[in-house]
C-alpha cells in the first residue's frame, strides 16, 4: 500500500507517498507567495502543484491520502463548497467583538472561548458580511476539509480534531 500526505501550514504546503514500510517513494513541496495564504484558490493551486510535482510512478500506486492543515484556519462555503470569504487564518484575531455572545453560551473552558477559535471567527464573519452573501452560507470548511472536498468532489466534512475549535465536545462525542 501507498498513502499519500499532505500537509498545508501558512507558508506552504508539503506531500510525502510512502509505502507501508516508510520508505518515500516521492516528495513535492510549494511555498505560497506573500499574501497568498488567506486565498483559497492558492490552497487549490498548490494542492495541484504538488500533485504535479510528484513523480508519476509513485502517483498512481497512491491508495490513501491524509490530509492536514492549520488547526482553526477555516472559510465560510455556499453549498456548491465554493468560498464566500477569504481564509479566516488561525491567529486572525479580528472576531473580538463576537466573543462576548459565546461566553453566554459555551461553557467554561471550552476551547470556542477564545478570539481566534473557529466558532468565534465564524460568527463574526456571518454578522459582518453582506446581507446576500450571508444568505448563501450554507458551512464552515476548515483548510484541510475544504481540500479535501477538492480531491472528492463532496461537501466538505471535518474530523473531531478541526471541529473542538467549532464547539465539539470529545468527550461526550
Amino acid at each position: 500500500m501507498v498513502a499519500l500526505g499532505i500537509d498545508f501550514g501558512t507558508s506552504g504546503a508539503r506531500a510525502i507517498a510512502l509505502k507501508a514500510t516508510v520508505q518515500c517513494l516521492a516528495q513535492s513541496r510549494h511555498r505560497f507567495a506573500a499574501g497568498e495564504v488567506e486565498h483559497p484558490s492558492a490552497w487549490r493551486r498548490g494542492l495541484w502543484k504538488l500533485f504535479s510535482d510528484l513523480e508519476s510512478s509513485a502517483l498512481s500506486r497512491v491508495q490513501r491520502i491524509a490530509i492536514n492543515g492549520t488547526s482553526a484556519t477555516a472559510l465560510l462555503c455556499d453549498r456548491t463548497n465554493a468560498p464566500l470569504t477569504p481564509a479566516l487564518l488561525y491567529n486572525n484575531s479580528s472576531a473580538r467583538s463576537a466573543l462576548p455572545k459565546l461566553r453566554n453560551i459555551a461553557p467554561a473552558g471550552s476551547p470556542t472561548l477564545s478570539v481566534t477559535s473557529t466558532l468565534t471567527k465564524a460568527l463574526w464573519c456571518h454578522r459582518t458580511l453582506p446581507a446576500e452573501r450571508a444568505a448563501a452560507v450554507t458551512h464552515i470548511a476548515h483548510q484541510a476539509d475544504w481540500l479535501a472536498a477538492q480531491l472528492h468532489g463532496q461537501p466538505a466534512i471535518s474530523d473531531y480534531h478541526n471541529a473542538l475549535k467549532l464547539g465539539y465536545d470529545v468527550r461526550s462525542r
